[in-house]
């Protein structure tokens, strides 16, 4: 789907997705923002995740946090805001 400056999408994050080469004169920006339901759960197997197994891109999102977070309990940690409504 062909997108124009300022367009933006809006997609799952395990959704095949790519983008063709900047040809353009300035940098190209990505902002990618994950949303984690407040009843959210960790998990078994979480709790010994190292970055090796797995997905390489989920370590990037929780690797800095999630063994901070008991196994079974709601993820309570500052780098996992909770937003309310």
């Amino acid at each position: 789907m062909p997108l124009n400056l300022g367009d933006v999408t809006a997609h799952s994050g395990w959704v095949l997705h790519s983008a063709g080469a900047n040809t353009g004169t300035e940098d190209r920006l990505a902002l990618a923002v994950s949303y984690v339901d407040a009843d959210a759960r960790v998990r078994k197997g979480w709790d010994e995740f190292d970055g090796d197994t797995g997905h390489g891109e989920d370590y990037l999102s929780y690797g800095g946090w999630v063994k901070d977070v008991k196994v079974g309990k709601r993820i309570k940690h500052p780098n996992v805001p909770i937003i309310k409504w």
